[in-house]
């Protein structure tokens, strides 16, 4: 009784083919599940970037209008500075007293009393009359 008894051999459960197909049907399923979402990814951002691009074409000629009165500002700009520039100087001229005696002369066609006026009269023209 105490005899030893040689061991049961192991239980080997070979895997059955209903298991290893069912594995490989949940490892396609999620294949195909991710195929599908990469699909839709690559379609919604295709769509955005034809969105983007055509709205970037609608811009064009929105973006050459605002390009030209830019142009158009700049100029008027640089005419109105060069205007102002103009008449500082007038004005720096008109409130500067060393020149206050010039500018009377200027606007009266008066003379001063130590300058005589000299008039040039074309010869030819004398000669004429």
């Amino acid at each position: 009784m105490n005899a030893l008894q040689p061991l049961p051999p192991p239980k080997f459960r070979p895997r059955s083919r209903s298991r290893s197909q069912s594995a490989d049907q949940r490892r396609q399923k999620a294949q195909h599940t991710l195929a599908f979402e990469i699909g839709v990814k690559l379609g919604v951002n295709a769509v955005l970037a034809l969105v983007a691009g055509v709205t970037l074409i609608r811009l064009i000629p929105h973006t050459a209008a605002q390009q030209a009165k830019l142009n158009e500002l700049k100029t008027e700009v640089t005419a109105a500075q060069h205007r102002v520039d103009t008449l500082q100087t007038d004005f720096n001229r008109y409130f500067d007293p060393q020149q206050t005696q010039q500018l009377m002369q200027e606007q009266t066609n008066q003379i001063g009393e130590n300058q005589l006026k000299i008039i040039l009269v074309d010869p030819l023209n004398r000669l004429n009359e």
